[in-house]
């Protein structure tokens, strides 16, 4: 008897750790991980139309000193802020460009996506596309119709608002251009929120 009533307290301690453990151990299984957020560029350009050596229209101002380039420099990286030169890929009336980037990406609180046009903000003029999202590069969902820069950018911010997601591919369409002009001149494609993944 005298046995038994020493090794309660033992007992009832050992117990006692062991819950307090099994308590932290679920609430850091909770916690969410911190991954620092990093952007997600275009590496490559897997299907394209587009304009080729057309010059740029004359502007008040002055004229951009630029040709429309190929689709495949998009996947170059993201222009500079203050760039002089010209690296956009001129969609026209009736092309497209689909974009694959470095990694997925996925929908966030606030904007997912950055398009950056030569647009009003590089001494050019807003022109009007579409944009869509794909997992798999065949099947689409549009994320944003008929959109311009943003006001004073040379950007279009695109929240993903209810679609949700492990993206790979961007696919951006002229909206409302004319048969003759070059319609949007896009330089490169950003996604802001990258899938977390074992992997990575």
């Amino acid at each position: 008897m005298m046995n038994t009533h020493r090794h309660r307290p033992a007992v009832f301690l050992a117990l006692l750790l062991i819950a307090l453990c099994s308590c932290q151990q679920s609430a850091s299984d909770d916690d969410p991980i911190d991954i620092p957020e990093t952007s997600v560029r275009a590496i490559s350009v897997t299907g394209a139309r587009w304009i080729v050596d057309r010059s740029v229209r004359e502007l008040d101002g002055g004229r951009a000193d630029c040709r429309c380039a190929t689709a495949t420099d998009v996947a170059e990286g993201l222009p500079p802020g203050d760039s002089e030169s010209c690296v956009a890929v001129c969609l026209g009336a009736r092309g497209y460009l689909i974009a694959q980037m470095s990694e997925t990406f996925t929908n966030r609180s606030g904007a997912d996506l950055l398009v950056y046009e030569w647009g009003s903000g590089r001494s050019g003029i807003d022109e009007g596309f579409s944009v869509d999202v794909s997992e798999n590069g065949h099947e689409w969902i549009r994320v944003a119709e008929g959109i311009t820069n943003d006001p004073d950018a040379s950007t279009a911010s695109i929240d993903l608002g209810s679609v949700h997601g492990h993206f790979l591919f961007v696919r951006i369409v002229p909206a409302g251009a004319a048969a003759w002009d070059e319609g949007p001149e896009i330089l490169a494609v950003e996604a802001l929120h990258p899938s977390v993944s074992l992997a990575r």
